[in-house]
């Protein structure tokens, strides 16, 4: 038998140090595609769920993973508008840190194994840097007012990244199309992108376009659950599309902000590689 632990509180999964105790609910079904018995067990307090893990009534890692590829999605969204019915603390799964993928970690054994234990290492918070918040103030222009409140949404990392992602991509194109459709056709666009061409060139389908690819990615972001591709492109390839055009995205954007009708040049927007690519 295998498990998949789903993850919603990284706090509340490493204070357990791999005992997660005993489940509130296990609710056994069984899967048509691949057939196999499955079990859901829910972990939490009086008031919210707190942590799912899914056991797989099979000896096969390849099953699983086939099992969550193909159902993954489904789960989690499952989940979470379930807690909104049954409960007035509605969850939500989290992500890895600076990815755009759910903490899903799979093992070996049943109800009773242990949880992989982990500790999160992110990076140090860094001081707050006083003078280029008060100079960012006086920095911009009248023009720059509609870029900044899709920057700041592209920055915030409380906002989900396929969100942050098409806050970004309304950035540039406010910039380039002002209120107009069809960024795509644009040729100031296109030539942003071909300076990125070697960082997007390994993740560009048999005859696609730089822009293509982030209209792709757009459609992505958009409907955050859309994805075009086939089952075995996806296995070969399950990185997401958000991940490999964030930092490109990113890159474009301080490009935009320093051009000099959007500020005085009193600080510069310099990418800060959010969400690494993968």
């Amino acid at each position: 038998m295998w498990f998949a632990d789903v993850i919603r509180d990284f706090d509340w999964f490493t204070s357990y140090q791999g005992d997660l105790g005993t489940p509130r609910i296990k609710v056994q079904t069984r899967l048509d595609e691949p057939a196999l018995d499955i079990d859901f067990l829910l972990y939490g307090g009086e008031f919210s769920v707190r942590h799912l893990r899914i056991l797989f009534h099979t000896d096969k890692k390849t099953v699983v993973d086939e099992c969550l590829n193909c159902h993954i999605q489904l789960w989690i969204h499952a989940l979470e508008a379930s807690s909104a019915i049954g409960s007035e603390k509605p969850c939500s799964v989290a992500l890895f840190p600076r990815t755009t993928n759910f903490a899903v970690i799979t093992g070996e054994g049943d109800e009773s194994a242990k949880a992989h234990t982990m500790s999160l290492n992110d990076a140090p918070p860094q001081t707050a840097n006083y003078e280029a918040i008060g100079t960012g103030l006086a920095n911009w222009t009248l023009e720059a007012k509609t870029h900044l409140f899709f920057l700041v949404r592209f920055l915030n990392p409380s906002i989900p990244p396929d969100t942050r992602w098409l806050n970004g991509y309304r950035l540039v194109e406010w910039h380039l199309m002002q209120g107009k459709d069809g960024l795509a056709g644009n040729t100031a666009w296109r030539a942003l992108l071909e300076k990125h061409r070697a960082k997007l060139q390994p993740h560009l389908r048999s005859n696609q376009t730089l822009y293509g690819l982030f209209e792709e990615t757009r459609a992505l972001a958009a409907h955050a659950i859309l994805d075009n591709r086939s089952d075995a492109e996806r296995l070969k390839k399950p990185g997401e599309l958000i991940t490999w055009t964030f930092s490109t995205l990113e890159a474009i954007i301080s490009e935009i902000m320093n051009e000099p009708k959007l500020g005085r040049g009193l600080i510069k927007v310099v990418p800060r590689v959010l969400i690494p690519p993968t």
